[in-house]
């Protein structure tokens, strides 16, 4: 059999990454506030 494509992450380790990830940015928003927000939005907004 053929495959065309590689399987991804187990749905469980990408929804750990995604939870992570979100953590570690409401955490910096937390501490450093409208900074962080700014941040992000040229992370994100290019």
């Amino acid at each position: 059999m053929l495959h065309l494509k590689k399987p991804g992450l187990a749905p469980e380790e990408s929804d750990r990454q995604v939870r992570e990830s979100v953590e570690a940015m409401l955490d910096d928003i937390e501490r450093r506030g409208e900074a962080a927000i700014r941040d992000l939005a040229r992370k994100f907004d290019h």
